[in-house]
Formats: structure tokens, sequence, C-alpha cells
């Protein structure tokens, strides 16, 4: 490990380690406020813990003028896993020891510090063990590149399946779980001894060399459409792969883990209402969004990378706004689709409540969330706008307040807002047209 980049990682990165902390706070305290159970707490916080580190924070280390440095892959490669690992859980972490703190100002205390213990054990054990996707995903291998990309992406989802049998003290402690964890330790251990090949960038002759040999891609190109139709043709039919790709494969996969383990869910139907596929069933959980971080974020950035050669067009601010706002609508217009189809699969009839005021919800929440990292060029859009939804939800929710009209007032006024900001950062932020580098699919800097 290289202790000077490990400190500049810190210098620059502090803002995002202070997210982190207040989203861990905020888990801990809806925990103690009965909002989730413990095991819910502590499966949010290992979900949180393997995102926020081998999922993103690994990104944010080793920036491109680190390469010219006389330092070695090991060096840098140790560094980012001590970044992405100890520093990330120890960042969650004291934001569980802040909501433990502060909670009792309420009458309403947070999980023990014998909980925060544990929870810090299981995120160490959980986030470690996704540091060999680094090892994986680079082989030439397309099945074992497969099998792994498919375990990172169902991985947020495992810990709440399992959430009613994870260990909230020392003494449930089991067999089982004393190995599981054992394991996740060892394979930190092994990941740091090892160097990934993906540690550095490649030269600019195997860049351009790797992009003469691509084959074709795994969507269609749509030869005949172009221009601006061509890219939004891209949005939709990514989104179309992805959610349709999620939304048989994650509740079989979360129905075999339930049944392998014990969990809670007897069937098919049964594990895709838990995680919110079935919205408009009239037992629908109402209080599951985990669906939504994947139905809201897919094929969009194609805009956000394309902000440079857009604003190249003959294009007024305001007509680029309305393009940047038409990916989440084809998006979300998409996933309401798709939604229903699977309703009609599941229950055999159309649905009766198309819930159109989640329908504005959403999108707007969406729009919002990009229009954020647009105008302040940041990653933290969809923390920086939670910090400002839930405490509206709660407060809607304890007032007792009809939850549809305030979907549909409080949306139109966000998708308003979405747009100004979309107009502001379009016209005042210059970092939003700054080149920026390259990444693959965990972070690592490619020429161009």
């Amino acid at each position: 490990m290289n202790r000077m980049l490990l400190l500049d990682s810190l210098r620059r990165n502090w803002i995002a380690l202070v997210i982190q902390a207040g989203v861990a706070s905020a888990i801990w305290i809806a925990a103690g406020a009965g909002l989730i159970s413990t095991g819910a707490a502590i499966a949010a916080s290992m979900v949180l813990a393997q995102l926020s580190g081998p999922g993103l924070t690994i990104r944010m280390v080793a920036p491109r003028e680190v390469l010219i440095l006389p330092m070695s892959k090991a060096e840098i490669w140790r560094t980012r896993l001590w970044f992405s690992t100890a520093v990330v859980v120890c960042a969650v972490a004291s934001g569980k020891l802040l909501a433990f703190a502060v909670s009792p100002l309420w009458l309403q205390p947070a999980p023990s510090l014998e909980t925060i213990a544990l929870s810090t054990v299981l995120d160490v054990a959980y986030a470690s063990v996704f540091t060999w996707m680094f090892f994986v995903v680079p082989t030439q291998r397309p099945v074992l590149m497969g099998i792994g990309v498919a375990v990172f992406l169902l991985s947020p989802f495992v810990p709440f399946v399992l959430a009613d049998r994870l260990p909230t003290a020392w003494n449930e402690l089991t067999v089982t779980s004393i190995s599981l964890i054992a394991a996740g330790a060892v394979a930190g251990v092994l990941a740091y001894a090892g160097t990934p090949l993906i540690v550095t960038a490649p030269s600019p002759t195997a860049g351009r060399a790797a992009l003469k040999a691509r084959g074709r891609g795994w969507l269609p190109e749509f030869p005949q459409v172009v221009g601006l139709n061509r890219l939004l043709v891209k949005v939709w039919s990514t989104a179309v792969a992805i959610q349709v790709g999620t939304i048989v494969v994650m509740p079989l996969v979360m129905q075999l883990i339930s049944g392998m383990f014990g969990g809670p869910f007897d069937d098919f139907p049964d594990s895709a209402r838990e995680f919110g596929l079935l919205p408009f069933a009239p037992d629908a959980n109402r209080m599951n969004g985990v669906w939504i971080w994947v139905f809201a974020n897919v094929g969009n950035e194609a805009m956000r990378s394309m902000l440079r050669h857009l604003r190249s067009l003959p294009f007024r601010a305001w007509t680029l706004t309305a393009v940047l706002m038409s990916g989440p609508l084809i998006s979300w217009i998409n996933a309401w689709i798709v939604l229903g189809l699977f309703h009609v699969v599941v229950f055999g009839q159309l649905p009766h409540d198309w819930r159109l005021p989640l329908f504005i919800g959403y999108l707007s929440c969406d729009c919002l969330v990009r229009s954020v990292q647009l105008r302040w060029d940041t990653r933290w859009g969809f923390p920086i706008i939670m910090f400002v939804v839930l405490p509206i939800a709660v407060a809607a929710n304890r007032l007792g307040l009809p939850a549809d009209p305030l979907l549909l007032g409080l949306g139109s006024l966000a998708i308003v807002a979405a747009a100004w900001l979309h107009h502001a950062g379009l016209t005042s932020n210059r970092a939003a047209y700054a080149r920026k580098p390259q990444r693959g699919p965990f972070g690592v800097e490619a020429p161009g």
C-alpha cells in the first residue's frame, strides 16, 4: 500500500465518505424508529459497504496522473483495496455510531453497540468478497465473466432475502455464519496478496487495437435509425433488455436462495411482490422500492456521456434540456409497460389501477437526481435527493396525508425544478462539458 496515495484519496473524496456515513446513519435511525427490522438494517449496511466500496469508491483512487509515478501495480491495487474496504467500512460504521448517539434524543434508541460491531464485521466480509470481480471480469472466458457479472448484479438483493436470518448479536452466530465470515476474510486476504490485470490503463496502442477488434454488441444496431432518434432508441433498447432480464431473473434467483437457506419466499409471485415488482397488485409491498435502483438508471447514461457532442448541435439550452429529460421518460414508460405485462403473466388480467401518481413520483425523482448530477457535476445525486425525499415521506406518513395527491403535486414541482436545474447546468456549469476519462466497468481508466 502507498500511504501518500491513500491520504491523497482521502483528501479528494472526503465528501463521498461523509455521504456514505449519512446514508448509514439514516439506515440505523430507521431501524431504531421501527421502520425496518434490525436484520434489514444490517442487510442494508452490507449492501452499502459493497456497492460504495468495490462497486464505486474504488474508482476514486489512483487518477490518471498517478500512472506516471514510479509506483508498482501492486501498490496501486492494495491502496485501492484499503480505501474501498477499510476506509469505506469505517465511514459506514461512524454513521451508525452517530445514529446510536443521537437517537435517544427522540426516545427511539438505535440498535446497540454490539449490533454495530457485528454489522461492521459483516460489512468487511461482504465487501471483501466482491473485490474478486477485478480478477474475474478481465478474463477471456465469457462464461466465467458472465457468471461474475450476474453475481455482482444480484449481490445487492441477497442480504435482504436473508435479512431475518442474519445475526444481530454475537451469541446468535452459528457455524454457517462464522464460516461465511471467515470465507469473506480469506477472500479479502487473498485479493490483497494478488494483483489483478486491470489496475492501470492499457497503452493507447492496446486501446485502439481493442476498439478495432471489438465485435458486434449484444444490442441491435438499428442501422436505418440515425441522429437523435438513434440515441433515444439506444436508451429504449437498453431499458428493455435490463428491465425484462431483471424482472425474470431476480425473483427466480431470490426464490432459489430462499429455498436453500430457509428464507421468507414461498413461490415466484411471492418473491416478486416482496421486491416491488408487482406494484399494481392490491397486496403489493408499498414500502419496498429496491427495484427503483434498477429501473431508474438504465440506458440514460448515454445522454450524459454524449453531452459534449449534443451541445455542439444547433440546439438552444431549453431544447437540449428536453432531450436530456426524454431519457428518463422513455425508461419509465417502458418500465411501466414491462411491469404491466408482468402483472398480466402472473395474474392473467390487466391491472385495475396503473398507479399513475406513483409513476409521476418516480419519474420526477429520477429527473431531479440527474439534474443535480448535471448542475453540480457530482455522482451523488441519488443520496442527495433521498435526504430530501425521505423526511417528506416520513412526515407525510405520520400526518396521514393521502399519497396520490402528494405524489402528483410534489412530482409536478420536482419535474419543473429538474428542468430548471438542467437548464442552469447547461448554461453555467463548464465542468459538465469537460472531457471525462473513459472508464471500464469497475473504474479502470482507458485511453481516449
